[in-house]
């Protein structure tokens, strides 16, 4: 199933098709939607055409949907950039000043207060493609503890549902990204018991068939997004910061979980 929402933009070029812009579904469709209307509205007036929001019901089909062409812009997860880079040559638009990294989340009354007290306890975690489950599996086994062995993996469709499991009752604990915690509605009802290491942020790619032209329209509407109102309200709900260039060093920074990803 695909999300989709199509604006009419008189600004944009009659007659042409709309240019496919996929998100990464790490939340709901209804709240992808709500989140990047905004950008999507943005950008559409900055670039002269149209584009249509769309997404996968899960981390795979996107990154698959990804690789098959199906996008032409995507706002993707770090790992999954590296991956379209590498395999399907997407061009590099923009990364968000905010870095990627898990949190490891209970709930508030919880009686859980160190990563140790996850022994024999069961953990919300989103699809195994997720980066952010990549990063907790690290920190966990950075201090000793093995999925499997000492605790118990419940998986999930998408962060949103790891965080809310605690929450009802089914698990123990749950794994999301920072910034989706910083926007799920009943974020003060969670406390967080870790954090993991930063790898780098968000990434806007671009397939290789949009025009270089149209990539370069693309970032300077990204780097002045910030600078409006629609912009301000955006990262203050995101705290994804501001859109900056992505350098090739952060790509390569990548690659371990780009090669994970591919499974």
């Amino acid at each position: 199933m695909l999300v989709c929402l199509l604006a009419m933009n008189p600004q944009a070029h009659a007659g042409e098709t709309p240019l496919a812009f996929g998100i990464f579904p790490y939340q709901s469709h209804q709240q992808l939607l709500g989140i990047f209307s905004p950008l999507r509205d943005h950008l559409q007036q900055s670039i002269g055409r149209q584009l249509t929001i769309v997404t996968a019901p899960d981390m795979k089909s996107f990154r698959d949907r990804t690789r098959d062409g199906e996008y032409d812009i995507v706002f993707t997860a770090p790992h999954f950039a590296r991956l379209a880079e590498i395999d399907s040559h997407f061009q590099r638009v923009a990364i968000t000043r905010y870095r990627t990294h898990s949190v490891i989340v209970v709930a508030k009354d919880s009686p859980l207060r160190q990563l140790s007290d996850l022994r024999g306890k069961t953990l919300a975690v989103p699809p195994a493609t997720a980066i952010v489950n990549m990063l907790a599996l690290e920190l966990l086994r950075s201090k000793g503890m093995q999925a499997g062995r000492d605790f118990t993996l419940s998986e999930q469709e998408n962060m949103q549902n790891a965080m809310f499991s605690p929450l009802r009752g089914d698990s123990d604990a749950g794994v999301s990204g920072f910034s989706p915690l910083g926007s799920f509605d009943q974020r003060d009802k969670l406390r967080v018991l870790a954090k993991s290491a930063e790898v780098p942020g968000l990434i806007i790619m671009a397939h290789p068939r949009v025009p270089k032209a149209t990539i370069a329209a693309l970032r300077k509407a990204l780097f002045a997004f910030g600078d409006t109102a629609p912009g301000r309200e955006y990262f203050a709900i995101t705290q994804h910061g501001a859109w900056l260039p992505v350098d090739d060093a952060t790509m390569r920074s990548l690659d371990s979980y780009a090669r994970q990803a591919r499974n």
